[in-house]
This record gives structure tokens, sequence and C-alpha cells, in this order.
């Protein structure tokens, strides 16, 4: 029962060390200080402010010792913590306990002995200061009250330093919160304007061609209009109907990244492949308006998101067809370095088709302004494609611009990350030119 006791007491006294986190924590000079002054009041060589641990002797300040712990069970500091006042040998030779003690028999030779618990405010003693000689010798009453207050001195220290490291913990605790709640703020304003975003264009680029066909509806159903004008009421309504679903498709991709925080999925891109592939896709709507395609891309690898890419490959193709006729569409690639050095990949998407004003240009990548004309064949658009590339290559990390002139074509350029090359073979490039017609 009394081992019980003495281990769950040692247990807690233990815990209570633990909790001021200072074993093996570097010298700092208020402990420094305190073992210096000791040492020159009680006129001994050396001074220790010791702590005990489960199975050794730690010197959080130490002066006339070199090394900075002993095994707990040769100190005389196991001693001293079971005394509730000063614990002093005055001659170690002549005491039963520790006449044999290595400190005493061997270096550095110790005589004397005078150790203060260090006592926290709830009673826990978690060390000793005390000084040390290698002769016999006597405190005076003067010097033994020293060592009481410099003792209080070093329990005291322990507590500021505690207070300060909490608050220091607190203090980092509220910048976290604070920046989760701007976090959080910042993701209430992005989704508030991902919504203003996604009622202005269902209020606007869906009602209106949806008003358009609920006007249409009827001509279809009077039979006084001639076959071959409801032939071409019915052509205008397939064209309303392609750019409607293109929209709701574009919106629909870009809608569900935004609000489910789709996280991008980088990987190894072969553009030369990627490109054929796109281009294929749109090779049928190419020929009907006599456009050649053209892959000039040459081998080159981007680190990006794969869906993301063929996203915004499909939209600048798309519009380059749209308001081209009897012309060219070329793609090409190449690698570029920026100002800081870092190497990167240049995508170009060039065609013949009518070219823009600045006028218009300016308004491109503005969501207020957000303005499409019809294509080449009467295409319809929203003009919001061209926005959702900007959104996706910046997620990529690129940026996206474009060079045109009216009647001599429109050339788009973006951006993309370049394969880290350290990692991996380094694909030759081939310029060989590709044309893909039908």
């Amino acid at each position: 029962m009394k081992d019980s006791s003495i281990s769950l007491e040692e247990a807690k006294r233990l815990q209570a060390l633990f909790s001021y986190h200072i074993l093996d924590t570097p010298a700092e000079k208020d402990f420094d200080d305190i073992v210096c002054l000791a040492s020159q009041i009680c006129q001994t060589p050396i001074s220790l402010i010791s702590l005990l641990d489960h199975e050794r002797l730690w010197a959080k300040a130490k002066i006339g010792v070199e090394a900075s712990e002993i095994p707990r069970e040769i100190t005389f500091c196991t001693s001293a913590i079971t005394q509730n006042n000063l614990f002093i040998i005055d001659n170690t030779l002549e005491d039963n306990q520790y006449c044999e003690n290595p400190l005493v028999v061997n270096d550095p030779h110790i005589r004397f002995y005078a150790g203060m618990p260090l006592v926290t405010p709830l009673g826990y003693k978690l060390g000793t200061l005390c000084v040390m000689d290698q002769v016999p010798r006597q405190l005076t009453s003067e010097q033994k009250f020293a060592l009481e207050l410099l003792s209080r001195q070093v329990v005291q220290q322990l507590e500021l330093r505690q207070k300060n490291r909490q608050l220091a913990n607190d203090a980092e605790m509220l910048q976290l919160q604070n920046q989760q709640l701007n976090e959080m703020h910042q993701r209430s304003e992005e989704t508030n304007q991902l919504m203003s975003r996604f009622l202005s264009i269902i209020s606007h680029d869906v009602r209106t061609p949806v008003n358009l066909l609920r006007g249409f509806l009827p001509l279809l159903t009077n039979d006084d209009i001639p076959a071959q004008e409801q032939k071409k009421v019915i052509d205008k309504i397939s064209l309303m109907l392609v750019s409607t679903d293109e929209l709701l498709s574009n919106l629909v991709h870009w809608t569900s990244r935004q609000i489910k925080g789709m996280s991008i999925h980088n990987q190894p891109i072969n553009l030369e492949k990627l490109v054929e592939s796109e281009l294929f896709k749109l090779a049928i709507s190419a020929s009907q308006k006599h456009n050649l395609l053209i892959n000039a891309m040459p081998s080159l690898t981007a680190w990006a998101d794969y869906d993301i890419l063929r996203f915004i490959l499909r939209n600048l193709l798309g519009n380059a067809n749209k308001y081209t006729v009897s012309g060219t569409i070329e793609v090409r690639g190449w690698e570029e370095y920026d100002l800081e050095g870092k190497e990167h990949l240049v995508i170009s998407i060039k065609d013949s088709g009518r070219g823009m004003s600045k006028e218009q240009q300016n308004k491109l990548f503005n969501w207020q302004d957000k303005n499409s004309q019809p294509g080449t064949n009467g295409e319809r658009g929203s003009g919001v494609g061209l926005l959702l590339c900007r959104d996706f290559i910046s997620d990529l990390q690129g940026r996206i611009w474009l060079e045109s002139k009216p009647d001599q074509g429109t050339t788009f350029f973006f951006t993309l990350v370049k394969y880290n090359q350290d990692l991996h073979r380094k694909q030759q490039p081939d310029y060989a030119l590709k044309a893909l017609t039908l």
C-alpha cells in the first residue's frame, strides 16, 4: 500500500515537471544568473539548478561542473526533494548514506552539499537549487536564507516561463482562428460571387433563347406560313439549341467544380496527342465551313489537369471555328522563360477569321460586359466559355491573352506549367506540321 502511494505521488510530481516543458531546453540567462549568485553568496565553486525526472538529474543551469546530467540513483537531489527545508551534508565522508557515493569517491570528489527543494505552487518538488564544494564546510544562517529565497526565485521563473508559453500558444491559436474566420469569409464572398454570376447567366443567357424559342413555336403551327419559311425557322431553332446546350454544358462544368471545391489533379499531358484528339472532334464541324485544321504542336509535355485542359482547348477551338469560314485554324506550342528565369509552355490557337476590334477585345474577359457576336453561319454564344477558360487557366497557374485585327483573324495565347524535366525523361520536340482535314 505504501509503495503504491509513493508511486502515485511520484507520477504526479513527474507530470508537474513535464508540464513546465523545461527539460533539455537551451541555457537561459535568468537561470544562469541565479546559480552564479548562489555560488558567490555561499562561496562554493559548484552550483546547480537540478531537475529530477524518472531516471536522471538534468541541470537547467550550472557552474563548476561540465556534465549536464547524471543518473538519478547517485544524486544528492533524490534525498533533498524528500525534505521540506534545506537539505545539508556538511561532510560527505562522515555521512553513512553518501560516503561511498561515486560523486564522493571519484571526480568531482564532493565533500559538501546543500540543496533547497524547488516547490511549485501546488506543492510538487521538481528538483533543487544546490551548492557543492570539494571541502567540508558549514553555511551561515544568512547563506541558508539566501538559498531559500533564490530557490523561490527559480520557481517564479519557471512559472513565468510557463505563463509566457501559454500566452504564446493562446496568441497562436487566436491567429489560427482569425485565419480560419478570414478563410470562411473569403469562401462566403466567393460563393456569393458564384451565385451572382450563376443567376446572371441563367436570367439572361438562358432565358433569352428560351423566350425566342417560345416566339418561334407558333410560327411552326401556322398553316399560312410557307414550308420554306418554316424550314428557316427550324434552322434558327436548331442553332439556338446548339448554342444553349453549349452554354449549359460549360456552365455545369464550371459551377460543379466551384461548388464541390474540386481540386486540381495535375498529371503529365502530351500536348501533341491531346490537340490531335480535340481537332479530330472538331473536324466534321470545321469541314462544313471549309476550314483547314492544322496541328503544329510539337511533342511537349505539360503539367496540368486533363479535364480542365480539354475544356480550354475545346472552347478556344470551337470559337476559332465559329468565326472562321474557308480559312485555317492552327495550334502551336513552344517553350519560353519568364522574367524570373522559370520555364513554361505557351500554346497558341490562330484562326484566319473575321477578327475583333480593340473595343471587342476589351470586353472579352469581363463578366459584366460579356458579349458574343454571331458566328459566320449565325452561330450564337454567350461569351461565358471564354470567361471560364480564363478562370481555369488561372487555376493551372497560367495566363491568357490574344492578338486580333478586324478581317485578319485572331490568335489566342495561354501558358501552362512545363512538366518537371528533373524527375522525368525529356521528350524531344518534333516541329513537323500536321494538317487534319475532311
